[in-house]
């Protein structure tokens, strides 16, 4: 199928909303909630001896139906009580690519999970030049030094999402992230234990999917509850289409 370049530079944009990036958001997402949504995770128990890991590798291809498009990383690693996580995609089609990275910056783990206090992005589209974004996030905190509602980026909420998962969530639940200036709620269903095909090996994975209220895009997020729920497969679908799909071919955790 011929492409025109409007296509692929918004194809490219689509990969990168799908890293673990914040996906675009639209003001009826701020203005609806999920009615069963847990809107706090404050009361949702992590398993730090289970589940908190110092160090992780997740290695993604990135697939347009059977065909490779580009890769994606995500790591996690812990220096001198300093923990960063970090993101990485490379897209390209055509003459036209795509690169962005992050990093989350976390100076103490609590045990309310990873609420980080440093935010970095930056993110080279086709066609235009390196945009870099910077934010710190304050979090509430209560005299005791713990998290009133703890504060999530677009990259380390979906770690702390992981830890849920792994220490036993079963519900739906709404996540406060901030992007930039604003705070948005980030709402994730919970689809269950589903079987995950992977070539000649069938996985069982935690299935999550975060719904955007008013809006027919989904981003599917499986968690292999063999390899320390790290996240072995991402898809983005609108109207029921896939649009993206990462797919890890190696996924390595220390404790």
């Amino acid at each position: 199928m011929k492409r025109n370049h409007a296509n692929i530079t918004q194809y490219l944009y689509l990969v990168a909303l799908i890293v673990f990036s914040g996906p675009l958001a639209i003001a009826a997402d701020r203005e609806v909630e999920h009615a069963n949504a847990q809107s706090d995770s404050s009361n949702l128990l992590i398993d730090i001896e289970k589940c908190r890991l110092s160090g992780y590798s997740v290695l993604f291809d990135i697939m347009e139906g059977s065909k490779r498009v580009g890769k994606a990383s995500r790591t996690l690693t812990t220096a001198d009580k300093l923990t960063q996580l970090s993101s990485h995609v490379e897209a390209s089609i055509a003459f036209l690519s795509f690169t962005q990275s992050e990093q989350s910056t976390l100076d103490d783990y609590p045990s309310a999970g990873f609420a980080s206090n440093q935010y970095l992005k930056s993110r080279k589209k086709p066609l235009s030049k390196t945009k870099t974004t910077k934010f710190s996030i304050a979090q509430n905190s209560l005299p005791n030094g713990k998290a009133k509602h703890a504060i999530f980026d677009p990259l380390s909420v979906y770690d702390h999402l992981r830890e849920l998962v792994c220490s036993g969530l079963k519900q739906d639940l709404a996540l406060e992230v901030q992007e930039e200036t604003e705070i948005q709620r980030y709402y994730f269903e919970y689809r269950g234990l589903q079987q995950l095909q992977q070539g000649n090996i069938t996985k069982d994975a935690i299935l999550m999917v975060r719904t955007r209220p008013a809006s027919s895009r989904e981003t599917f997020v499986w968690f292999d509850t063999n390899n320390r729920f790290l996240p072995i497969k991402i898809e983005q679908e609108k109207n029921g289409k896939t649009q993206a799909t990462l797919v890890a071919h190696t996924a390595t955790a220390t404790q």
